[in-house]
């Protein structure tokens, strides 16, 4: 029997997660008179100022209004279902932990991570389970998120730089985005099904998700000029967002992406930054 090279240079090619980024890449493209972002660069390089660590982001989106950046991360586990649990109580949200920055001049430049509000409006999680994940170490999602923010601060560091070279007044507001092949469950839990002395869920409620925000406190740097008056204070300073997108949704979750305006000196580029006690 002949052996076929094809399918082996195939296997090579399909190990990687470079095909679905194509994909994603080509959907986008495909898709841009629906909800008119474009794709401003890819495998776009970055570096983190202070631990030096370095990476690419696969993508990245520019709106219309040249205002609004998506740090897309594309990850593509083969028949992945990705659970995340939330309160048998919870509501859709449209708060969204992103960063931002504002350059008026070279010396008065500011930059930092706030409440936005966007639609479209999802549930939001802290807690995403694989199957066959350990315990007791991050999960897959933690790690690509955490690396997601890192990104997404090194992006905003590199275009703060260049208006403040060029010299040009800039806002941008930066949405971290995990696009996905994996099925989104949400688990609808109640503690009064938990067995406290086997820690076994009982019984739950599940419904299939086409977009849903991550958050929890996914870096150990605070805000600059911040000095956390408690530990709760501390930890919410170091919350961020990250919106987790099954890929067949993308095109509608993008044209639907749309900030729920505050009033104008509600901005966070508006409020003083609050002195560090230090």
């Amino acid at each position: 029997m002949n052996h076929d090279p094809k399918k082996d240079f195939l296997s090579i090619v399909n190990a990687s997660g470079f095909p679905f980024q194509i994909a994603v890449e080509t959907e986008i493209r495909r898709t841009i008179f629906q909800h008119g972002w474009k794709i401003a660069s890819s495998e776009h390089a970055w570096k983190h100022p202070v631990n030096g660590e370095t990476g690419f982001i696969d993508i990245v989106l520019s709106d219309s209004s040249y205002i609004f950046r998506a740090v897309i991360e594309c990850k593509r586990p083969r028949k992945g279902t990705w659970v995340f649990l939330v309160s048998h109580e919870a509501q859709l949200t449209p708060r969204l932990r992103g960063c931002w920055i504002n350059c008026e001049s070279v010396n008065n430049s500011r930059s930092g991570w706030f409440d936005f509000d966007f639609a479209p409006l999802s549930l939001e999680s802290s807690v995403c389970l694989v199957r066959g994940q350990g315990e007791g170490t991050p999960t897959m999602i933690e790690r690509l998120a955490r690396q997601l923010i890192e990104s997404t601060q090194a992006l905003s560091r590199q275009e703060k730089a260049i208006a403040e070279r060029r010299q040009y007044s800039e806002t941008c507001i930066y949405i971290p985005m995990i696009v996905t092949a994996a099925s989104l469950i949400v688990c609808r839990t109640d503690p009064k099904n938990i067995s406290l002395a086997e820690g076994d869920l009982s019984d739950a409620e599940f419904e299939k998700a086409e977009i849903i925000r991550f958050r929890k406190s996914l870096t150990t740097d605070l805000s600059d000029e911040f000095s956390p008056r408690d530990l709760q204070e501390e930890n919410l300073d170091k919350e961020r967002t990250i919106l987790v997108v099954n890929a067949l949704s993308l095109a509608g979750t993008l044209s639907k992406i749309n900030r729920l305006k505050l009033r104008y000196y509600d901005e966070p580029w508006y409020r003083p930054p609050r002195p560090s006690n230090g």
